[in-house]
């Protein structure tokens, strides 16, 4: 063979693996990105109530977006008021990490008791059906 084939042939090889290995990883990452958006909620029941799992803290915009995309919506005043009445806290939460929105704008549930936030408030998420 020719030593000008036999040299250019290696590096072709390896720049085809390399674009195949590219493409294999951006592929896998894009659908973890996609699970991590749109997560598959799992529902706990409180009260007669099914509540999803807890989502991190946001503002109440965000959190409203983030239910109606998962084809759900925040909880009413009263549904949150349930749960403090019912158990207290949901399972897992305590006093320090119990804040919830409701479905009012910049209105949360924190240790059974509704308070009025702001369009800075941070509180955590739970949508329900």
């Amino acid at each position: 063979m020719n030593r000008f084939y036999q040299a250019t042939l290696i590096p072709l090889y390896l720049r085809i693996s390399l674009c195949l290995l590219i493409v294999s990883c951006s592929t896998e990452q894009g659908i973890k990105t996609n699970t991590e958006t749109q997560p598959n909620p799992e529902f706990e029941v409180v009260a007669d109530i099914e509540f999803s799992q807890k989502y991190h803290y946001r503002p109440w915009i965000e959190a409203q977006s983030f239910c109606l995309s998962q084809n759900l919506k925040l909880p009413k005043r009263e549904q949150l008021l349930a749960v403090y009445q019912f158990q207290k806290y949901f399972a897992g939460d305590g006093p320090e990490n119990s804040s919830y929105w409701t479905n009012e704008k910049n209105v949360f549930i924190y240790g059974g008791n509704a308070l009025i936030g702001n369009d800075e408030t941070r509180s955590s998420v739970r949508c329900v059906k």
